[in-house]
C-alpha cells in the first residue's frame, strides 16, 4: 500500500487547459539557452567547408536495447548540438532526388515522341543509375544552400529586439509562422515553394490562417509584377531607336512697310 501511495503521488496529471501555457514555457526556456539560434551559421559554414571527424573510442555503448527514434527533429533545435548528418548529405540527398524526378519526367516524355523503339531498350534506359554529382558542382549547390539558410536565420534574428535576460519571459513563442512570415516578407521567395512549406509544416502542427494571409499577398504582388512586366516589356528596346529630331526653322525677318505720307515727303 505504501508503494502504491508513493507512486500515485509522483505521477501528478496536468491539467489539460494548462497543456499549452507549459509547452510555451518550455519552448521559452529553450529559446533562452540557445546562444544566436546555437550558432548555426557558424556550423553551415564549417560543415560545408569541410567534415567533422567524430571520435567513435570517446562514445559509450548502453547495455540496454536500442529503441526507434524518430527522424523529425522540432523547432527549436536544442537536441541536435552534434548534427548526425552534415549540410553535404542533405543537400547531396535532395540533389540526386530531383535529378531522378527529372530524369524519370524526360524518359516519359521521350517514350511519347518515340514510339517506334523497342521495348527492351526503353528497358535498359530506365534500368540506367544516375550519374554520381560532381565534387565541384556538389560543393556549389552546399554554398548556395548554406548561403539561403544563413539569410533566413539573420532575418528570424533580427526579429527579436536585444532585451535582458529578465523580460524574455515578457516576449512570445517564436513558432513556424513566425518563420514563414518573415520569409514571405523579407524574401522573394517562390510562391510554389512556401506553399509547399506551409502543406507540410500544417500537416505536422495544424492550420494556420496567418500564413494563407500571407500566401495571399504574394498573390497579389505576383499579379502585380507581371502586369508591370507587361507594359515595360513594351518598351525595352526602346533605347536602341534613334530619337527623331526636328530642326526649328529661323523666324522669318518681317519687312518694314514705309506709309504713303512718309514716301510723299522724302521725294519732296
Amino acid at each position: 500500500m505504501q508503494n502504491t501511495s508513493q507512486r500515485s503521488r509522483k505521477r501528478v496529471r496536468v491539467p489539460t487547459a494548462h497543456h499549452a501555457e507549459l509547452t510555451e514555457h518550455t519552448m521559452l526556456i529553450k529559446t533562452i539557452r540557445t546562444n544566436h539560434l546555437l550558432n548555426l551559421t557558424h556550423q553551415l559554414y564549417s560543415h560545408a567547408s569541410a567534415q567533422r571527424v567524430v571520435d567513435h573510442e570517446n562514445i559509450r555503448q548502453g547495455k540496454g536495447k536500442l529503441k526507434s527514434r524518430d527522424t523529425w527533429t522540432t523547432w527549436p533545435l536544442i537536441d541536435c548540438f552534434i548534427p548526425e548528418w552534415l549540410v553535404e548529405d542533405e543537400v547531396k540527398s535532395l540533389a540526386e532526388a530531383v535529378a531522378h524526378r527529372l530524369k524519370t519526367k524526360y524518359l516519359s516524355r521521350g517514350h511519347g515522341n518515340h514510339q517506334s523503339e523497342s521495348q527492351d531498350d526503353g528497358e535498359e534506359k530506365d534500368d540506367d543509375e544516375l550519374e554520381p554529382l560532381s565534387p565541384s558542382l556538389l560543393q556549389a549547390l552546399v554554398w548556395q544552400a548554406t548561403r539561403v539558410m544563413v539569410c533566413i536565420l539573420d532575418s528570424i534574428l533580427e526579429q527579436r529586439p536585444a532585451v535582458a535576460d529578465s523580460m524574455q519571459n515578457r516576449m512570445w513563442a517564436f513558432n513556424w509562422e513566425g518563420v514563414l512570415r518573415v520569409l514571405i516578407s523579407g524574401m522573394t521567395l517562390d510562391r510554389t515553394v512556401v506553399s509547399a512549406a506551409n502543406k507540410r509544416l500544417s500537416s505536422i502542427y495544424g492550420s494556420s490562417k496567418t500564413v494563407d494571409i500571407a500566401l495571399s499577398r504574394i498573390g497579389c504582388i505576383e499579379s502585380r509584377t507581371s502586369t508591370l512586366a507587361e507594359l515595360s516589356e513594351k518598351h525595352d528596346d526602346a533605347f536602341l531607336l534613334q530619337p527623331t529630331v526636328r530642326m526649328r526653322r529661323p523666324p522669318k525677318k518681317r519687312r518694314r512697310v514705309m506709309s504713303k505720307a512718309i514716301i510723299e515727303t522724302d521725294t519732296e
